[in-house]
């Protein structure tokens, strides 16, 4: 399995293997596009516009107004993509590095997209919570042609500290840097998109999949200031990815400043509230579970047979036997409203 959230084929009630904002789809953007689409269907008429100028418009509108200090971006700095996972692979394809540098564990689909190229893992101690440290530093091949982050990581949901990821950057020697940032809006931390000033080597991918809680409308971006790696990038992808419902939910969620600063305020409320209580009831059963910034949580368990046997009673969890650097026993929650999280925690002993 490299993803979780394969309900198609198991029954279940719910659905812990994705990790999407616990407060749901935004209001205001539920709203819309309910009104949208009783009113018309004449966008699906219509090619959509292979250049998404309007759709490159309503992302950078987006960054600006929930970017902190003075980084600003430009129209021109984003590319569109039909989720973050077509971004991975338009940039692996463009930018063909010969061997990648990576900490692991790290999303799966990293590897996926690897298949073939050579890569350089730095295995993150257990012993440490798998939190990236300045070790990493000492680590990164001299020959790697490209370095992959995610931040936080996933499966831990660990932020990287911004010293040790500006640290990387300067040890990077110019590669591209591609960092995964699609859940950073569901954490306390801030996107590192004001490094690109300093390191035009950094590419940043987000997606608003997993922060709005809308995975099936497949609307991802990179951000990525560097012309050369903007163009090839680009001509990788096909021509109009984006389709019109995905254009729509831009131009709302651009439009609606206000609201999506109050949703995601109480969005990182909830998950803060929700995670510690989680974490803490695992603890009370004596699971051992690792520390988290985001909204999903890591634990390992005794019983390499726990996601099958919560599956048998509707739940869904991430089983991580799969992820290079961890193998059997550990396993991935996300971070759920508290009815949700009693119901699941009540069936783990």
């Amino acid at each position: 399995m490299v993803h979780g959230g394969d309900v198609y084929r198991n029954i279940v009630d719910y659905d812990f293997s994705v990790n999407l904002n616990p407060l749901g789809m935004p209001g205001f953007l539920k709203d819309e596009l309910r009104a949208f689409f009783i009113s018309t269907t004449d966008f699906l008429s219509l090619y959509p516009d292979y250049e998404y100028e309007k759709e490159r418009e309503g992302i950078a509108s987006y960054l600006n107004n929930t970017l902190s200090g003075d980084t600003t971006v430009s129209a021109s700095d984003i590319i569109p993509g039909n989720g973050a996972s077509e971004l991975i692979m338009a940039c692996l394809h463009a930018l063909s590095p010969d061997k990648v540098f990576m900490p692991i564990p790290v999303f799966r689909g990293y590897e996926r997209a690897l298949d073939g190229k050579r890569v350089s893992y730095y295995v993150l101690d257990e012993k440490k919570d798998f939190a990236v440290t300045e070790d990493i530093l000492d680590n990164i091949p001299k020959d790697a042609e490209m370095i992959i982050l995610s931040n936080p990581n996933n499966p831990t949901g660990l932020l990287y500290d911004p010293e040790i990821l500006e640290g990387i950057l300067k040890k990077s020697r110019g590669v591209p840097v591609l960092l995964d940032e699609c859940f950073i809006e569901m954490t306390d931390g801030e996107s590192a998109v004001h490094f690109q000033d300093t390191y035009p080597n950094l590419i940043i991918l987000r997606a608003f999949t997993k922060c709005f809680a809308i995975p099936g409308a497949r609307v991802g971006y990179a951000v990525v200031k560097n012309p050369s790696y903007n163009l090839r990038i680009r001509r990788a992808l096909p021509e109009w990815n984006i389709s019109g419902m995905a254009s729509k939910i831009i131009s709302v969620i651009a439009d609606h400043p206000n609201e999506v600063a109050a949703y995601f305020k109480i969005s990182r409320e909830l998950i803060r509230e929700e995670r510690e209580y989680l974490q803490t009831e695992l603890d009370k059963k004596k699971i051992k579970v690792y520390p988290s910034d985001s909204n999903y949580v890591l634990i390992y368990y005794d019983d390499p047979e726990l996601a099958n046997k919560l599956l048998e009673d509707g739940m869904l969890i991430r089983d991580c036997s799969n992820y290079t650097g961890l193998g059997y026993r550990y396993f991935r929650i996300a971070v759920s409203r508290r009815e949700q999280s009693d119901a699941l925690l009540r069936l783990i002993f």
